[in-house]
């Protein structure tokens, strides 16, 4: 159902470009959780929405979706950060001058079959605000995952 909140104690994924990882040991830098030009919100894809608690088949059908459905090509390099998405939202909220309160909802494409796409909301645009709120959701990745070939 488009615009269902996800559970604050459920997941969500972002796939990360090589160019937005860090170097000394491949996490997430912030850019890889700032807005780009004309996005209203970070894409992330809702995990228990495709399995309830095997990690390995919720990824493999999130990379199934961005190969198959989306037309994108994930890289051998790029990376699969893991959320937690109370944890995010508690962070950036607890951790922002202006108390930000994210909202994380699922946004599937009605023409893909069981589509877990979903946007992180409220996230700025703002240089200085959009900066912190993407260093606050890279440090809390819990887990990151390499592509399967």
């Amino acid at each position: 159902m488009k615009g269902k909140a996800v559970p604050d104690e459920h997941h969500v994924s972002r796939y990360c470009s090589p160019s937005r990882l860090r170097e000394s040991d491949d996490r997430p830098a912030p850019p890889a959780f700032q807005l780009r030009d004309g996005e209203e919100y970070l894409s992330v894809d809702w995990l228990e929405f495709l399995h309830p608690s095997d990690r390995g088949i919720q990824l493999a059908t999130v990379q199934d979706l961005f190969e198959k459905q989306r037309g994108f090509e994930l890289k051998p390099a790029g990376r699969f950060a893991i959320l937690n998405v109370g944890t995010a939202r508690a962070t950036v909220q607890e951790q922002t001058p202006d108390n930000r309160v994210l909202a994380v909802t699922h946004l599937p494409d009605p023409n893909v079959a069981g589509d877990s796409h979903s946007g992180i909301f409220n996230v700025n645009h703002n240089p200085a605000s959009g900066l912190l709120i993407a260093t606050l959701l890279s440090e809390t990745v819990q887990e990151v995952r390499i592509p399967q070939a």
